[in-house]
């Protein structure tokens, strides 16, 4: 065998191992998460609130491809912007997000819009294939009464991780999705927010009377429900209305509408 051959073998016999250092590095980390993802949604009334997104990832994560990372954020920040939204590199590694939203139908609108199928043509580099991080899926329902001075707001939420965990689909590492990705959803209402219980519905680890938070649990899917309480200013300054007029009626006739007088003074 001449000194070519021999050399050639010994470049192909290093090849897998250089090729999955940065997997095995990575996996040196996964105890500790290597991606921190939250989202939230907060009412402030009916006809205000926002949308948050806050991606955290982890420096050994990120030194894999520092190009991917980056065309990673610049598409979230792209659909940010594209909902009126606005974006926030916090470091080469995080990224805090702000979607307003003025009304029921429009945070359903966005919300799905910026959250289905979290990737785009620009993230399919070495990051988003080797983590899996872009089949995170939601899907979003609102549906709304209003009763006078109140508004129901029933929230049916589906979060589908089912895909998320795996490091890389050709060497076929795969870790527990858990120890991989530290996903939460919050639900922050300025009144009452209450969690839905079932058997098929995700507990919140943190239940208050005006938050709510969910751990998502990666490899399954999150059914969420929830209803969130908000005092109506349309129905207060409606009853405010009713309640002047009533007083300024039985101010000028003494007495309340409906009522009879001559009756009553005779009594």
């Amino acid at each position: 065998m001449n000194q070519k051959e021999t050399k050639y073998q010994s470049v192909t016999r290093k090849k897998p191992i250089f090729y999955l250092l940065p997997f095995i590095l990575c996996l040196l980390t996964l105890l500790t998460g290597c991606v921190d993802y939250d989202v939230g949604i907060t009412f402030d009334s009916p006809y205000e609130g926002t949308i948050a997104q806050h991606i955290q990832i982890g420096e050994e994560l990120a030194e894999l491809d520092r190009s991917a990372t980056k065309q990673w954020f610049k598409s979230i920040e792209d659909r940010a912007y594209q909902l009126r939204g606005k974006a926030q590199r916090i470091s080469s590694e995080e990224l805090a997000v702000i979607i307003p939203f003025t009304n029921g139908k429009e945070l359903v609108e966005k919300f799905n819009q910026f959250f289905y199928g979290d990737s785009s043509p620009n993230a399919s580099s070495s990051l988003t294939e080797s983590t899996d991080l872009a089949s995170i899926n939601s899907q979003m329902s609102l549906r709304q009464s209003n009763l006078l001075l109140f508004e129901r707001n029933y929230i049916n939420l589906t979060v589908d991780l089912r895909t998320l965990g795996a490091i890389d689909n050709q060497s076929k590492i795969v870790v527990t999705p858990n120890s991989f990705a530290n996903l939460t959803f919050q639900l922050n209402a300025p009144w009452i927010a209450r969690s839905l219980q079932g058997s098929n519905r995700l507990d919140p680890i943190k239940n208050t009377p005006g938050k709510l938070i969910w751990q998502l649990q990666p490899g399954q899917i999150n059914h969420i429900e929830a209803v969130v309480w908000l005092l109506s200013p349309l129905g207060i300054g409606t009853a405010v209305i009713i309640m002047l007029s009533i007083a300024g009626f039985y101010l000028k006739y003494k007495h309340f509408p409906g009522i009879d007088s001559s009756k009553t003074q005779s009594v």
